[in-house]
């Protein structure tokens, strides 16, 4: 475990000093969002950990029940802060949101990484895929809440329900990749967030290419 804390502060400690001279506001945004996400597994793993001494839940069983709830949550609160206070930032929303989860991902890659058995290729194998799975599930995840926020945002009152179903959304499909990537079902589970990764980069090019047209 003090490994696990040595790596958060050796990576979030020069994360911090590069925000502080990176002149570009969004960039600058971006990195902080990211600097969150990594925070964010720090503080689930404390709360996931205190609701298996208190439950006696096996990890499977966090994973597909509390532990996406507490996850999504911690992910989403720096979306709610831009909300309430920096609403002319609110078409940035998405991809902030995206920043956090992937922090987060990252952050947690580093725990699977040292306490995977394996090594050599068999290693690098199972890091890229993990990449392409599980880090895509947490961007794209916090990336749905902070759509959710958006499509309030444009709304003329401000509708919690929105807010509250995208966040449902965002841990249904957190919860599915898990209990889908421990099942039989693995490798669907596996492409799982890389489809839905491409179709939506395809959607936005698409979107933005029609605006440029106009």
């Amino acid at each position: 475990m003090d490994i696990i804390y040595s790596l958060f502060i050796a990576t979030t400690l020069p994360i911090a000093l590069l925000s502080l001279v990176v002149k570009q506001e969004k960039a600058r945004r971006l990195l902080l969002f990211f600097l969150w996400g990594i925070i964010s597994y720090v503080l689930s793993l404390q709360v996931n950990r205190l609701i298996f001494s208190l439950t006696g839940l096996g990890a499977q069983q966090l994973s597909i029940s509390t532990g996406p709830i507490v996850e999504e949550l911690f992910k989403m609160l720096p979306l709610l802060f831009v909300f309430l206070f920096y609403f002319k930032l609110k078409a940035e929303l998405i991809s902030l949101g995206m920043a956090s989860g992937i922090g987060f991902a990252i952050q947690e890659n580093f725990q699977y990484i040292l306490s995977s058995s394996q090594e050599g290729l068999q290693l690098i194998y199972y890091v890229v895929l993990r990449s392409l799975s599980t880090c895509l599930m947490h961007g794209l995840a916090t990336a749905m809440i902070g759509y959710g926020i958006f499509l309030m945002s444009r709304a003329q009152k401000r509708i919690q329900p929105v807010l509250f179903a995208f966040f449902s959304m965002a841990v249904i499909f957190h919860a599915l990749f898990n209990l889908l990537i421990s099942s039989s079902y693995h490798i669907l589970g596996t492409m799982l967030p890389a489809v839905i990764y491409l179709l939506v980069s395809l959607l936005m090019q698409k979107d933005a290419k029609k605006h440029q047209d106009i």
